[in-house]
């Protein structure tokens, strides 16, 4: 089941509207490569240490590979593929790409299987709301707080000759 938590943020395509609620995924702990090795060889013949010696060298090989132009494939899981912006030059002769290309990244693409599955057997949880760097743990917790910090407003029936906000008249003393 994917986590999510709610959190109030400006609309990405339009930044002048009021702030919404959108859900974010929640994401508890990375895994690190064997505890992966160990989840993905489970139930196998293979060795966790033959599968994470696999991922470590696919990890030192991208780099060289993307660098000389190719996009590796990586059947049922995705594509990976080398990106970068650069500045414009009116006059071909201007471009330095010392200095002009910028922002180096690594693009994945899923495999169109991948996603499909992700897709056709995700379901959601709330895992709470996110304001000010807080998180609640339900939305239910973050609506009660919301009451419960709600200032409260003077003349609502209380006889005692208080406004409800403690700053009652002291009798003289004397």
């Amino acid at each position: 089941m994917a986590k999510y938590k709610l959190m109030q943020r400006a609309n990405p395509v339009n930044r002048q509207e009021p702030l919404k609620w959108y859900a974010i995924p929640t994401v508890y702990e990375k895994i690190n490569t064997r505890s992966l090795s160990e989840e993905a060889t489970e139930n196998t013949t293979l060795a966790p240490a033959e599968f994470e010696t696999t991922m470590n060298l696919f990890a030192r090989t991208m780099p060289k590979l993307l660098m000389e132009g190719f996009s590796i494939k990586v059947d049922e899981l995705g594509t990976f593929r080398l990106s970068f912006s650069s500045d414009g030059v009116e006059e071909i002769t201007g471009f330095n790409p010392a200095t002009m290309i910028k922002e180096p990244r690594i693009i994945f693409t899923p495999d169109k299987e991948l996603l499909e599955n992700i897709r056709n057997n995700i379901s959601f949880e709330n895992a709470g709301v996110v304001e000010d760097g807080f998180t609640y743990p339900s939305t239910k917790a973050y609506l009660e707080k919301q009451v419960e910090d709600r200032p409260t407003t003077g003349g609502g029936g209380n006889s005692g000759g208080s406004n409800n906000n403690g700053d009652e008249e002291e009798p003289p003393q004397g």
